[in-house]
């Protein structure tokens, strides 16, 4: 049986290596093949190409290249609060190795905004926050906002 076996595989393998040896050493003379000339295709009229460029673009220039850094827009100075009291509240801080957000609730619709140090919100800037405190300012006044204990108002 495993005798009959090798015989089948040797006469399989003969086979393909003579398909592959007729397929390699095959040179096709007797097929007549009647190529046609390469196209050149025009571009419309309205496209320019990089030949017909009388326009002054320069296109040397990469395409991939980042365009330069937009200016910074000057930074006006805040004006004097228009109340000596946010209008919000610490509800919570986030903090990690990475960074540290307070979350304040607004005390006029409710809402909730995340603020890191340095941002503002209004006329107020988080300056400093810890773990249950943030301070904020407006100008040269500065408030302590304490993170509230669970349940109390």
């Amino acid at each position: 049986m495993i005798a009959a076996r090798r015989l089948a595989l040797v006469a399989l393998n003969l086979a393909f290596l003579g398909a592959v040896y007729a397929a390699w050493t095959y040179d096709g003379a007797d097929v007549q093949v009647d190529a046609a000339p390469p196209v050149r295709r025009q571009a419309p009229d309205h496209v320019t190409t990089l030949a017909d460029n009388t326009s002054g673009v320069d296109v040397s220039r990469s395409l991939f290249r980042s365009p330069p850094p937009a200016p910074v827009p000057a930074v006006e100075p805040s004006p004097e609060p228009t109340s000596q009291v946010p209008n919000f509240r610490l509800a919570g801080v986030v903090w990690s190795d990475s960074e540290k957000v307070a979350i304040l609730q607004m005390t006029d619709d409710g809402g909730h905004r995340r603020l890191r140090v340095g941002e503002t919100i209004g006329d107020w800037t988080l300056n400093d926050l810890s773990a249950r405190t943030a301070r904020v300012g407006a100008g040269d006044h500065q408030v302590e906002l304490t993170l509230k204990a669970a349940g109390a108002q």
